[in-house]
């Protein structure tokens, strides 16, 4: 029963790759950096959605700011929405112009897809409002293929300074 749980998820894991990377090891689009905030304006995140040519969404990049009690105060944290089908054990890895390195963790795996998480810095921030693009890196489970997901960092900043007026 596990044996055939585990062919199956393996098998969707790959069909969800193929669809969303045919032929290809690069996913590059327009993404759009964008401010959404509860009705009471009391919780905002920064969003941003890399579509495929079929404008399918195939992975979002959200920031946020999170209490954090070892800290004592709110950090920035960012997520990643990725697809199914990722070598685990070869991690999820953000460059953000190939000056930053930033490993995130992997928290899930749902049948949505895989959410990874990382704490942005200041560091990663400033070099995210000064770069053109923040690449995730992550290898397909199947082929071990690199896979690369391009996230376009114009109108960042701008955002970010919104972010920042109302987190």
């Amino acid at each position: 029963m596990l044996k055939t749980f585990c062919i199956s998820l393996m098998a969707i894991s790959f069909i969800f790759v193929m669809v969303f990377f045919p032929g290809q090891n690069t996913a590059e689009g327009k993404t759009n950096w964008q401010l959404t905030c509860d009705t009471n304006k009391r919780l905002c995140h920064m969003i941003s959605a890399l579509k495929n040519k079929n404008a399918r969404v195939i992975s979002v990049f959200r920031l946020q700011k999170v209490n954090s009690r070892k800290l004592n105060g709110k950090i920035t944290m960012a997520m990643l929405d990725i697809p199914l089908g990722l070598h685990i054990p070869s991690g999820v890895i953000i460059r953000v112009d190939k000056k930053v390195t930033i490993k995130a963790t992997l928290v899930d795996c749902l049948k949505k897809g895989c959410r990874a998480v990382f704490n942005a810095t200041s560091k990663v921030i400033d070099a995210m409002q000064k770069g053109s693009y923040a690449t995730v890196h992550i290898v397909d489970s199947k082929s071990r293929k690199k896979l690369i997901l391009n996230y376009s960092l114009v109108g960042f900043t701008k955002t970010w300074s919104s972010f920042q007026q109302r987190s």
